[in-house]
C-alpha cells in the first residue's frame, strides 16, 4: 500500500513538474519574450520620433507614464502624412504587429497551458487588438492612412506576463527542490542535480 501511494505521489509530482516546464517553455517564456521585445520596440520608436514632435497637444493626459506617448499618438492622428505617422506605420507593419501577432497566436494556440479557470482579460484584449489591426493594415495599404484601431493595446500586459512568468519560475524551483525554504537544504539541491 505504501509503495503504491508513493508511486502515485511520485507520478503526480512528475506530471506537475512537466506541466510547469511546458508552461514556461511553450507559452509564458515565448509570450514574455514577444511582449518585452514589443514594449522595447515601441519605446525605441517613441524615442526616435520624439525629435520629430514640435508641439504638444493640449489633449494629452498627464497620467500617461510613457515619455512622449500621448504627444506622438496625437501627432500621428493630426497629420496622417506627417513624419510621425509615416514612422508609426512602418514600425507597426514591420516590428510591432509581427511581435503582437506572435504573442496573440501563442495565447490562441496554447490556451491549454494558461493558469486558472478563465483567460486573463488582458490576453483577450491583445487578441482582439491584433485582429483589429489586421484590418487597419489593409486599410493603410488601400490609402486610408487616418484609420486606427478603437481596441487599444493592453499596456499592462507586459507587467502581467512578467509576474506570471516569475511566479511559475518560483513554483518550478520549489517543485525541483531549488527554492529557499525549510525543506530546501543542500540535500534537496543535491538530489535535483542528480
Amino acid at each position: 500500500l505504501f509503495s503504491t501511494l508513493h508511486t502515485l505521489r511520485s507520478e503526480q509530482h512528475k506530471n506537475v513538474v512537466e506541466r510547469v516546464g511546458q508552461q514556461l517553455k511553450v507559452l509564458y517564456g515565448p509570450l514574455l519574450a514577444c511582449l518585452t521585445a514589443s514594449k522595447s520596440s515601441y519605446d525605441a520608436m517613441l524615442r526616435q520620433s520624439t525629435a520629430l514632435i514640435t508641439t504638444v497637444s493640449s489633449r494629452c493626459n498627464s497620467q500617461d507614464s510613457r515619455i512622449g506617448h500621448c504627444e506622438f499618438r496625437e501627432a500621428v492622428r493630426r497629420d496622417p502624412h506627417g513624419p510621425q505617422a509615416v514612422a508609426y506605420r512602418a514600425w507597426v507593419k514591420e516590428v510591432l504587429m509581427p511581435l503582437s501577432a506572435k504573442a496573440a497566436a501563442l495565447v490562441i494556440e496554447r490556451a491549454d497551458l494558461l493558469e486558472g479557470m478563465a483567460i486573463e482579460p488582458l490576453l483577450l484584449q491583445l487578441v482582439a487588438h491584433v485582429s483589429a489591426y489586421k484590418i487597419i493594415l489593409k486599410q493603410w495599404e488601400e490609402g486610408a492612412l487616418h484609420e486606427h484601431s478603437i481596441i487599444p493595446y493592453p499596456d499592462e500586459i507586459h507587467q502581467w506576463a512578467s509576474m506570471e512568468f516569475t511566479r511559475l519560475k518560483r513554483r518550478q524551483a520549489k517543485l525541483l527542490g531549488l527554492a529557499r525554504g525549510p525543506l530546501s537544504g543542500g540535500l534537496m539541491r543535491l538530489f535535483a542535480k542528480l
